[in-house]
């Protein structure tokens, strides 16, 4: 019989240090330029098989709080809410540094496409449902919240 696994949220796991991944020097930059307003952001839909994780050692999934992480993306999956996962064009793929638990999340499910903020131009072949530039304030809202 499988026991119960109750969600935690993820918001509620940004300085847990066992869950927190490496540093990415590149997204910082390209973030605060976007939010300078001088990188411009894109929300895309990019297929699963082009996002690759900026580091191959971090796997939260070898955490013990896997089951309920990813009980919670589920959960929120199941009520429509879409976590987009923060992403950097580079060569042909697309470099994910902060959404390690959406992304192996989302490679459980292996959907097509995954939702994404694209810092930096979205040209890919393969990305759908291009949108933006956001303006600057949007990008706040959305990567910040309203209270950033």
């Amino acid at each position: 019989m499988r026991d119960h696994v109750e969600p935690v949220p993820i918001e509620h796991l940004h300085n847990h240090p066992d869950l927190t991944p490496p540093h990415d020097a590149v997204l910082d930059y390209l973030l605060e330029r976007a939010l300078e307003g001088n990188v411009q952001v894109y929300f895309a839909a990019i297929p699963l098989g082009l996002v690759k994780p900026f580091s191959d050692q971090y796997d939260p999934r070898r955490h013990a709080l896997w089951p309920q992480l990813f009980a919670s993306v589920q959960e929120r999956w199941k009520n429509q809410q879409f976590q987009k996962m923060l992403v950097y064009p580079k060569k042909d793929v697309f470099i994910m540094s902060d959404d390690y638990i959406t992304y192996f999340a989302c490679m459980a499910g292996n959907p097509e496409y995954v939702p994404c903020w694209v810092l930096g131009p979205c040209t890919h072949p393969d990305a759908r449902d291009v949108q933006g530039p956001m303006s600057t304030e949007g990008l706040r809202e959305a990567i910040l919240g309203s209270d950033g």
